[in-house]
């Protein structure tokens, strides 16, 4: 999930996860605020080598 008005219409559909890419070089890489989504829908977060208080950071914006 990389754009905002693109996930709230599929967290419409209720989806047990939701995946979002933390890796820059990646075209659907996704550097922005999640919005606030149900709470039913599991965020997936996909990093590649990141240092890990990168990884706490976006966890703690996810939660």
């Amino acid at each position: 999930m990389k754009y905002p008005d693109n996930i709230l219409e599929v967290s419409q559909l209720l989806p047990d996860y939701m995946g979002f890419i933390f890796w820059k070089k990646s075209s659907r890489f996704f550097d922005g605020e999640i919005p606030n989504l149900p709470k039913s829908i599991q965020k997936v977060g996909v990093f590649v080598n990141a240092p890990l208080d990168e990884i706490v950071s976006k966890i703690e914006n996810m939660i």
